[in-house]
């Protein structure tokens, strides 16, 4: 797996980790991410960060601000196209999958758009989109029929994103998914200085996001999410 900590002083490695479960963060996890096409390896410098993420990072926060077209799905459209294809679900668990859906559209698009425009905080359970909470406030699990968005308002690249990403995270609870933003960059970059359980409505960037899940993607040694032992 990844070394966590660099040979050059014992300073920690900034390259995308992710502990398994809550125990297997004392033993060390290995970063996982969904099957996707092959892609080369990022160039890295001897156990520090790639220079390619560094330039990945500063060209997303070029690329991602500002871009909510009008005609963008909503996270509603997204919720509700989720919950088509699943069923009824947690709400816990439709607001990580939500984010996956997010964050993996911002690396797999080619339109430079993000998947939809309503803001992601980092709440002390993980990622929470609040418009969609609003909306199932006090709901324990949504149903398809509870839903207010409108899976047709989806384009065909956004659909094929959102499968790829049910297809690897789907099978998971929404104990697990948080588990595994805990253990991911942008989430523990927005929560920065906050204790575990304080309450927070700090955003969690697309550009983030963005540079996070590409390095990811492009590490051929990932692990799939289908790898994980949750019996750890």
């Amino acid at each position: 797996g990844l070394k966590s900590r660099c040979p050059f002083g014992g300073v920690r490695v900034r390259i995308p980790l992710r502990v398994l479960t809550d125990s297997a963060l004392a033993k060390g996890g290995n970063a996982v991410a969904p099957r996707t096409q092959s892609v080369s390896r990022d160039p890295m410098c001897p156990g520090c960060v790639p220079v390619i993420a560094v330039l990945r990072a500063a060209w997303c926060q070029i690329r991602y601000k500002g871009r909510y077209s009008k005609g963008m799905a909503s996270v509603h459209d997204v919720a509700a196209y989720i919950l088509d294809r699943q069923g009824e679900m947690t709400a816990w668990k439709l607001q990580k999958l939500v984010y996956y859906s997010q964050a993996w559209h911002l690396v797999w698009n080619e339109e430079d758009e993000p998947l939809f425009g309503d803001r992601i905080e980092a709440w002390a359970n993980g990622p929470v989109v609040y418009a969609l909470f609003d909306s199932h406030r006090g709901q324990y699990t949504v149903s398809p029929e509870s839903s207010a968005g409108d899976p047709d308002a989806l384009s065909k690249p956004a659909k094929e994103t959102i499968d790829s990403v049910l297809a690897s995270y789907g099978h998971l609870s929404g104990r697990q998914l948080s588990a595994l933003t805990h253990a991911e960059g942008p989430w523990k970059e927005a929560r920065s200085g906050l204790g575990p359980v304080d309450r927070s409505s700090k955003e969690i960037t697309l550009s983030s996001m963005a540079a996070y899940y590409g390095a990811l993607d492009a590490d051929p040694d990932a692990p799939d999410v289908a790898d994980i032992d949750w019996s750890i």
